[in-house]
């Protein structure tokens, strides 16, 4: 899914406010959010909430500005109220059990992807997420069923793909499956921070191959593109990874 498709999937259910002004300022926190001013987004939205305490979109935005700080806490509450005003908002589900996945809350991130889907079955996105959770869960039938519905509704979706191959084919020694997947999940992906570990994922399945001048070539590509960076970055989710793995 490019960034453009997953946006438009993530706020298509969106209602807008009776309140003129109440609208205006969410158009503006969802400009600022673009720009990353997050500090000027949070300060639109919570205008919105004071001249509309019903606007569940408006929580639900403010919410995304606190995902993206790492401020997860925060970002369910939002997600909570917005559900609480809207209980049929799909995206709401959908991003509140991201908000838990990253918690390690798995039990409830199963949860919220769930109900997500079951209000929006076409939600590409939460299955996606699912799958991940129950990867993580050694669930690997479930993860495999979740990550190909994901790429069944949205083939240009990079990100199943890439976890898919890495996850999945490459733990279960199906080596042939991974390289097919990471390298669909290389050629559909737009340069998004997941790019990276696509290259290092197929450099690590060549090297167990005994290819080693290909192996050489990915791990350069993914430390070019910062795979270092961003692995670091996401210490919480590698962690559980690793004790998958090694226990």
């Amino acid at each position: 899914m490019t960034e453009t498709t997953q946006n438009e999937t993530l706020t298509q259910d969106l209602k807008e406010s009776t309140n003129p002004a109440a609208q205006e300022h969410y158009e503006r926190a969802d400009e600022l959010f673009d720009q990353d001013d997050f500090d000027g987004a949070i300060a639109e939205c919570t205008k919105a909430i004071e001249l509309d305490a019903n606007y569940a979109a408006a929580y639900y935005q403010r919410s995304r500005v606190y995902y993206r700080l790492g401020d997860y806490s925060r970002a369910i509450a939002d997600l909570s109220e917005a559900i609480r005003l809207d209980p049929e908002y799909a995206v709401a589900y959908h991003e509140r059990g991201g908000a838990y996945f990253n918690l390690d809350d798995n039990e409830r991130a199963i949860a919220d992807f769930s109900k997500a889907i079951r209000l929006n079955p076409e939600l590409a996105v939460a299955h996606y997420m699912r799958g991940r959770v129950y990867y993580y869960l050694d669930d690997d039938e479930r993860a495999i069923a979740d990550l190909s519905e994901a790429i069944r509704l949205d083939p240009k979706m990079a990100p199943p793909r890439g976890n898919r191959g890495f996850l999945v084919h490459y733990m279960r020694d199906d080596f042939a499956l991974a390289i097919a997947d990471l390298d669909e999940a290389i050629k559909l992906d737009l340069g998004t921070t997941d790019l990276c570990c696509f290259y290092y994922n197929r450099g690590l399945v060549h090297e167990i191959m005994g290819d080693a001048a290909k192996a050489k070539a990915d791990f350069a590509k993914a430390k070019k593109l910062g795979y270092y960076k961003e692995l670091r970055r996401k210490t919480g989710v590698w962690k559980a990874l690793l004790w998958k793995l090694f226990g």
